[in-house]
């Protein structure tokens, strides 16, 4: 891939072996714990809650916004829904960049949302981040 290409902001730079800083590793650890303790196994119907969750970790969840238990989102900060917007089951929400979905979009079941890639030329094989947006009413499907 031709670096010339990636316009996105670049991880691991400045000589450090590792792509994000421990108090993001720490942040997104805390995360994972959170949502596998208090939102993973709620009832599918707890939607409000689980927005809650979102927004309370960081996220900009609107109102009516849906985001199903079995989502998997790797950084709450960078996600954003719109009214009505839906994170469908056993979605990937792998937002290193901002991910903003538009009212009404819906995010079918098992798609995956990458918000990253790797230079495959770098030997150091560098991620870069490059945001997603996703327009309202819009569907996405795996």
């Amino acid at each position: 891939m031709n670096s010339s290409i990636l316009k996105g902001k670049r991880f691991g730079t400045g000589g450090r072996n590792r792509s994000f800083s421990w108090s993001n590793i720490l942040r997104r650890a805390l995360w994972n714990l959170i949502w596998a303790l208090l939102a993973s196994w709620t009832p599918p119907q707890l939607h409000r809650w689980r927005r809650f969750l979102l927004n309370l970790c960081g996220a900009k969840i609107a109102p009516g916004a849906r985001v199903y238990r079995s989502a998997q989102i790797w950084y709450p900060p960078n996600l954003s829904m719109g009214k009505g917007a839906v994170l469908g089951w056993n979605t990937v929400c792998y937002c290193m960049a901002p991910i903003e979905i538009g009212d009404y979009a819906s995010v079918s079941q098992h798609a995956h949302l990458v918000a990253g890639t790797h230079d495959l030329d770098d030997p150091n094989f560098q991620l870069y981040a490059e945001p997603i947006k996703i327009g309202a009413h819009a569907w996405i499907a795996s």
